[in-house]
This record gives structure tokens, sequence and C-alpha cells, in this order.
């Protein structure tokens, strides 16, 4: 048994532990894998609609309803940044 546990033994210990290493790693590799599946959601339309955009140009905006407008650049002109989510 201490063959299987990685410690030092015979020569028949040494050629048998790597394929015992591999053949556990792989059922633990397919539990990752699916655990991994199992927890990614997407998100809903309701959550896109309120979420909050940190990859876009000029820095991160909340959307609300999905719809963001932004203050007035500079203030009191009229173009503003606006950014609206198409469903």
């Amino acid at each position: 048994m201490a063959w299987l546990l990685g410690a030092a033994g015979g020569a028949g210990a040494a050629a048998s532990r790597p394929v015992l290493e591999r053949a556990g790693l792989v059922p633990l590799a397919v539990v990752f894998l699916l655990q991994s599946c199992a927890a990614t959601t997407s998100p809903t339309l309701e959550e896109l609609r309120n979420a909050r955009i940190s990859s876009i140009p000029g820095g991160p905006i909340s959307l609300r309803d999905g719809v963001y407008e932004g203050p007035s650049s500079p203030p009191g002109s009229v173009s503003r940044r606006r950014v609206t989510l198409w469903t």
C-alpha cells in the first residue's frame, strides 16, 4: 500500500506508480470539469438590463432598464454618452 501513496518501494512499485497516478487524475479532472459546467449559468435578460459594464471606453457604466445616458460633456452641451441594450 505504501507504493500507492508514493512512498519508496521495490522495482514493481516504481513502474506501477505513474499508471496509478494518471488513472487517478482522469476521474478527478472529469469531476472538476462537470462541476464547472454545472456552476456556469448565463445572465437573465433582467440581469443584463440592469448590468454594470466596465469594459467600454470612457469608464464603467450601469444600465437601468437597458439604457445608460451619461451627463452632458462638457456641461451645458447637447452631446452625451448613451448606451442602449438591444434585445
